[in-house]
Order: structure tokens, then C-alpha cells, then sequence
């Protein structure tokens, strides 16, 4: 009996068909889906009274998805790989050659492999709403579209549309997909239907549709003389090349292989294409860098359905006024954040100054998503229209929620909380966005503990994913609830952890950063070290880093847990430096970059080896280098498991990845860590112990783990079943 796909007549010929896959909230093409697909083929090639058909979902939220991506994570062979594809592109050229006109129904997500398929009917119909949204994104997951994607979109939309699509990964509106010719019409989501079958029955009654397959696309629409010409060509892979691939090449071999796979194909068959496809596709699907791209794209739904809290029975409450206080930088980013989420802000400082900066910032940064298509101007007026700026708490009283966002100072934070805390409505949740700070000290206070916490926002708040939520003795899980929910509203990735100085990020960025300032002070160039980490994966290395957060946040974060690690924090001449100086000093004396080249990227400021009476002499390698700064990283984070200020190895992962810059091919910092080896880990820590420092000497966990012979992840579920979210030492 069928599942996944239900059948009916409406009109005269006219079948319906509803996509509809069991026990997930988002349609996708699993393995049931497929094997269903080709049954409803053979039966659509038996009934004879069918004229035409339209395929719509009944899900409320999606239209279609592409294979079920743990059945990817499965695949231990480029051969079953090479099956699926194959298979896949067989069901869906038997769909295109049916003998009747088939209408895809576009309402929600569409997407991958659902996309692909959609490719491959005679018209595509979208709703006008915010929720469809189409794209394709496995080369973003370390592969490419493996169902004739790469041969039907060019066909469709033209050859350089089709490269940016697919290298992207970026999801188009309707109105932009019929722009572009992959949507024939947008209609209101209510008359989607409707349109669907007056359209079907004007094409039977005048004759309108003849022939079989979707339609090519007019080469003066779609495709220029660029397209058609070896020397166009040869323009579009420079061009495409320069702008859309950048240096994660070897990390991620995707991209350029659809690239190659794209402007070399124009030559062959149709099937030879098909064939190529299929073939690029099953080798890369079983590749490590799409492994750990699948595995991240997991935790993030995973991440999606949780509340952070363990009882998902739990509802979040409704937050919709926003109050402010501290207009620096990052209170004017999260106030820019909230307005772009439709939040009226009300955002306060003691200065007129820094609200007129504050607005002028969130004005640039609209502005620049309107350069890019994603708003109107009456859209930028209207959510600059939602940014209130005062010196008083004059209208904080109507607020749900409120974000102090002031210098990192305990008192003066303490005292903003206490005013905050008199001001608003009992029901508003008040947090910090302290950046290691105790939540459980603020929260003294704070009248209403169970309505505080923590909601450390990462710099720059518009483009880093991860946001920690942190737990302080007394927060309620109702409040951790609504945090945890607004967070991922505002396209955020949500980490709860435990309420520990530095919190994690910052606790797993501190060694990391002392420890270049030691290479530093040995002699090893600035540009060498970041170069190293920049050829590893990362965008910018540890000194581009300390340049970009501040000389002087720097060193009030390494002051915050320099008591906490102790003899953990590489403690360098040049960092002991830096703790005894005076801020203001320290900023104007600890800038490692001169402005930026755009022609030349960025210059280190050869002034800066004077200044700090180093050499840069010594030549280390960048295989040393990066063992050096990842190492202590690694070592860090198994201390953090330890303490338990996250879950799980998993959380760790998350938070290297879309708070610390991490390569995402890469996994995270304990994937990396589990595929180096931890015996091999834990031998070279001991090394460094003994030729560095004792800084390096390896956390307990790590210890224990190398006596197994596991890896992280193998030992954290062997040890973690009995208590979920701690793991028992054997020591």
C-alpha cells in the first residue's frame, strides 16, 4: 500500500497526486519514497484516462526535499552511491517523458533533490509566500546534485544561472525563481490549486501543451552568446572561479567539480552528462569532507526540533518587544538583528552619540541586503522605523524581553541589571550578553532569577551562526525554553551551557589564541602563523582574529580566565605583557594588521616586531604551527566535557564550527581530533609537555580515551548511556 504517494481524479482527466512522507515533518525522498515513485510511474503508464497531472504536498510546510541525509551518512561505497543516482535519474526522466502535461505544485521549501525533480516538469508553479523557498544545496554538503540537476537547470535557466545556484547553495524567494525562469508563475498560496488545474484544463481545451517533457528555455532569455562560445566559456569559469570558489578547494572538492562538470559538459550527450553526474556524484558522497558537511547539516536540525532544556513538552512564550541597553557594538548588532526579525527595539545608552552610530550601522547593514535583492526600500524604512533610541528607560515597561549589552565589568553590569530589573513588566526575561561573566553573580542582581540568563551573541552578531545560552543557578527552564526558540527565529544556532567562566567558545579560543602569542614570541612571523591556519581552513588566522575582537577584549578575556585555567593559559612573556597593561595602551600598541589592501588583502604591520622587540626568524613549518594552536584547542575542549559545560562532543563540534571558524569540512575540533588519533593526540601533547610547557599536559578524559583506543565519539556513547549527557571516567 502506498504511503508516500495518494492518487485522485478532480476533474476530467486531471489526477491529483499529494506527497505526503510518513513520520517526518518535511517530505523527503527516501529509499520508500523512491521505490514508491517507481510503482506510481508504472500505474501512471497503465491508466489510460489520465490527461494531465499536478503534484502538490500535504504538508503545510514543505513542498519537497531531496534523499534522507542519513541515509548519505550510510553509504559505505562509491558503488552504492553511483546506484542511488543512477536510480534516481532514471525515475525522473521517465517522469519527464511522461505522455501528459505535470504541473509541481510549489508551496514551502523545495529543495536538492525535490528541486531536481521538479526540473523535470512541464511547468512549476510557486506560492507568493516567504516560506517557499528553492535551492540546491550538496555542494554546500561536500557533493554535488546526483539526480540530472546539473544537466536539466542549464537547460532551464542558462549555464552561468546554473553555476551560481549550485555552487551557492543560496535559496531563491518565488519572485526571484521566476525571475529567473525556474518558476513559470507565482500565485497567492490560498489559489494555488486552483490555478493549477485552470491552467491544466485551458491547456486541454485549447491544445496549448503538445509534445512531452519540460520545455527548453529560449536561448534570448536564458543564455547569451557567452554560453554558446568556447571563449564565453572560458570568461565564465575565470569569472565564476574568482567570485564563488574560494581557497577550501581541497577541503571541499565539490565546488570545483561541478564547476568542471558544468563547462566542460557542453559537447556531450545527454546521457553521457547523466553519466558523468553520477559518477562525480558517488565519489565525493562518500568523501570525508561530505561526510563531516552531513553530519553538521544533522546536528543543525537536530539542533532545530530541541528546546535546549530536555522537555520538549515545554512552550516557548512569545517575545516580541525588545529594550536594549548599551548601544556599542554589539548592542547596535543584536538591535539591527531583532528589527530584522520584525522586533520593535528600544534601544538605550547614556549618550546620544553612540544611538546616532547605532542607527547609522543598522542603516548600512539593511541597506546592504537591499543591494542584494533581499529588501525593498519601504522594507529598509520600515525596519529602521522599528529602532527607537533613548537615554532613559522611557518605554522599556512594555518590553518582553531585554538585553543588557554594556562594557564587561561586573559592577556596572550588575547595577544596569538592577535598574533594568525595577523598570520592566514582571513577565520580562531579562539576560546578558556577557562574554564570561558569571550569570549566576548578575543574577544577584536581579529581582526575578528564573527570568534571567545569559545570551552571549558572537561578533559580527550578522554573521556568525552561534549564540550560547547560558544557565545560571536559578534560570527556569521555561525561560531557557524562550531563548533557545528566539534564537533560532532570528536564524540562530543555539547552544545551551553550563555557567563557567568564558562560557565555551571563549574557553576554547583562549589557549588557542595564547598559544599563537607564544609562537609569536619565539620568533615565528605573524603572517607565517595565520597563513598556516588560513591554508588549514580557517578565514582568518588567530592574529587577523585578535585584530578583529580587539586588543583590549582580548586581554579582559584572557584576564576573566587566566584564574580558571591556570597553569592551563600559555603564559608567554609577551602575553604576561599584555595583562599588566593599561587598555588604552594595549589597544593603540597590540594591532598586529595595518588597514586592509584591497588589492593586496591584508599587511601585517612590520612595526609591530619593533614595538614588541621580537625577530621573526625562525621557520617553523605549518604542519608544527597548526599542531601547536589546534592541540591546545583539542585539549581545552576535553576539559570542557569534563566539567560538563556542554552535553555532549557533538555541542563542541557545533560551537568550533559556527563560533570559531572552523573549517567545516573538517567536522568540528573532536572530529579532527578522533581522525588524528587520540593515542597519536595524547603522545604529542606529552611531547609538547615536556619541549613547551606543562600547559599542554593532556585532560584526563583525553587520558582515558587513548587507554580504550577509541575515539571521542566512540567513547562518549559507550560511557554516556547511563546518565544522558555526562560520561563516566575510568581513571
Amino acid at each position: 500500500m502506498a504511503v508516500c504517494f495518494q492518487a485522485e481524479f478532480v476533474e476530467d482527466g486531471i489526477l491529483k497526486i499529494v506527497l505526503d512522507t510518513p513520520n517526518s515533518w518535511f517530505n523527503v525522498l527516501n529509499a520508500t519514497a523512491r521505490k514508491e515513485l517507481r510503482q506510481l510511474l508504472d500505474e501512471l503508464a497503465e491508466e489510460p484516462g489520465i490527461r494531465a497531472a499536478y503534484v502538490k504536498s500535504a504538508k503545510a510546510n514543505s513542498f519537497l526535499g531531496g534523499a534522507d541525509l542519513k541515509e548519505i551518512l550510510a553509504l559505505s561505497s562509491p558503488e552504492e552511491a553511483l546506484e542511488i543516482s543512477l536510480l534516481g535519474q532514471e525515475l525522473f526522466e521517465r517522469w519527464r517523458q511522461l505522455p501528459f502535461p505535470t504541473l509541481a505544485l510549489i508551496h514551502g521549501p523545495c529543495l536538492g533533490g525535490g528541486l531536481e525533480w521538479a526540473l523535470n516538469f512541464t511547468h512549476r508553479i510557486g506560492s507568493d509566500t516567504l516560506e517557499t523557498q528553492i535551492y540546491l544545496p550538496e555542494v554546500t554538503l561536500g557533493m554535488i546534485p546526483g539526480w540530472g540537476g546539473t544537466v536539466q537547470l542549464p537547460r532551464l535557466v542558462g549555464l552561468e544561472n546554473a553555476l551560481r545556484l549550485i555552487l551557492s547553495g543560496r535559496a531563491l524567494g518565488a519572485r526571484a525563481a521566476l525571475q529567473m525562469g525556474l518558476l513559470d508563475d507565482v500565485v497567492p498560496a490560498r489559489m494555488l490549486e486552483a490555478a493549477a488545474i485552470d491552467l491544466l484544463k485551458k491547456w486541454l481545451k485549447d491544445g496549448a501543451w503538445k509534445g512531452s517533457g519540460t520545455r527548453p528555455a529560449p536561448a534570448s532569455s536564458r543564455r547569451g552568446l557567452l554560453e554558446r562560445t568556447a571563449l564565453g566559456r572560458r570568461f565564465i569559469r575565470k569569472r565564476i572561479q574568482k567570485t564563488m570558489i574560494g581557497g577550501d578547494r581541497t577541503l571541499n572538492p565539490a565546488p570545483l567539480a561541478a564547476l568542471h562538470l558544468l563547462l566542460d559538459g557542453h559537447r556531450r550527450s545527454i546521457p553521457e552528462r547523466l553519466m558523468r553526474e553520477a559518477r562525480t556524484f558517488a565519489s565525493l558522497a562518500v568523501s570525508d569532507a561530505c561526510r563531516n558537511l552531513t553530519r553538521l547539516s544533522l546536528l543543525r536540525e537536530q539542533n532545530r526540533q530541541g528546546n535546549g532544556t530536555g522537555d520538549d513538552s515545554l512552550m516557548p512564550e512569545n517575545v516580541y518587544k525588545i529594550g536594549i541597553v548599551g548601544a556599542g557594538v554589539m548592542g547596535r548588532d543584536i538591535a539591527q538583528l531583532a528589527a530584522a526579525f520584525d522586533h520593535p527595539v528600544r534601544l538605550k545608552d547614556v549618550d546620544t552619540l553612540p544611538l546616532a552610530r547605532a542607527l547609522a550601522s543598522a542603516r548600512a547593514l539593511f541597506e546592504a541586503q537591499m543591494a542584494h535583492g533581499e529588501l525593498t526600500p519601504e522594507a529598509v524604512l520600515e525596519k529602521m522605523d522599528l529602532i527607537s533610541p533613548t537615554t532613559d528607560f522611557s518605554g522599556f515597561a512594555r518590553t518582553d524581553l531585554v538585553v543588557e549589552a554594556v562594557p564587561e565589568d561586573l559592577v556596572t553590569k550588575g547595577e544596569i541589571i538592577r535598574q533594568t530589573d525595577r523598570r520592566v513588566q514582571p513577565s520580562a526575561i531579562i539576560v546578558s550578553n556577557t562574554s564570561g561573566i558569571s550569570i549566576s553573580e548578575l543574577a544577584g542582581y536581579c529581582g526575578r532569577p528564573e527570568r534571567f540568563a545569559g545570551m552571549h551573541f558572537l561578533p559580527p552578531v550578522h554573521q556568525v551562526k552561534l549564540v550560547e545560552i547560558i544557565r545560571g543557578v536559578h534560570t527556569s527552564d521555561q525561560t531557557v525554553a524562550t531563548l533557545y526558540h528566539l534564537a533560532r527565529r532570528w536564524g540562530k544556532l543555539p547552544l545551551v551551557v553550563k555557567d563557567s567562566p568564558g562560557f565555551l567558545v571563549n574557553r576554547l579560543q583562549a589557549p588557542y589564541l595564547a598559544e599563537a602569542l607564544m609562537l609569536l614570541q619565539e620568533g615565528v612571523a605573524i603572517d607565517r602563523i595565520d597563513g598556516a591556519m588560513r591554508e588549514y581552513g580557517f578565514s582568518r588566522g588567530p592574529f587577523q582574529h585578535l585584530d578583529q575582537i580587539g586588543p583590549a577584549v582580548a586581554v579582559q578575556r584572557f584576564q576573566l580566565l587566566a584564574g580558571h585555567l591556570k597553569n592551563r593559559l600559555p603564559q608567554s612573556g609577551l602575553l604576561g605583557k599584555m595583562l599588566t597593561r593599561d587598555l588604552d595602551e594595549i589597544e593603540n600598541d597590540y594591532r598586529f594588521y595595518r588597514a586592509n589592501d584591497f588589492r593586496r588583502g591584508p599587511l601585517v604591520d612590520k612595526k609591530i616586531y619593533q614595538r614588541l622587540q621580537i625577530a621573526p626568524r625562525v621557520k617553523m613549518s605549518p604542519v608544527d604551527i597548526r599542531n601547536r594552536l589546534l592541540y591546545v584547542m583539542i585539549n581545552e575542549a576535553a576539559f570542557c566535557l569534563e566539567e560538563g559545560i556542554v552535553a555532549t562532543p557533538d555541542m563542541v563540534d557545533l560551537a568550533t564550527v559556527y563560533g570559531l571558524d572552523f573549517p567545516p569540512s573538517r567536522g568540528g575540533i573532536l572530529r579532527e581530533a578522533d581522525a588524528a588519533g587520540i593515542r597519536s593526540v595524547v603522545r604529542q601533547l606529552h611531547y609538547f609537555a615536556k619541549t613547551r610547557g606543562a600547559y599542554f599536559l593532556p585532560s584526563a578524559l583525553l587520558a582515558e580515551i587513548a587507554r580504550s583506543d577509541k575515539g571521542i565519539y566512540d567513547y562518549w556513547e559507550a560511557h554516556s548511556k547511563a546518565v544522558p549527557g555526562t560520561v563516566n571516567l575510568i581513571i
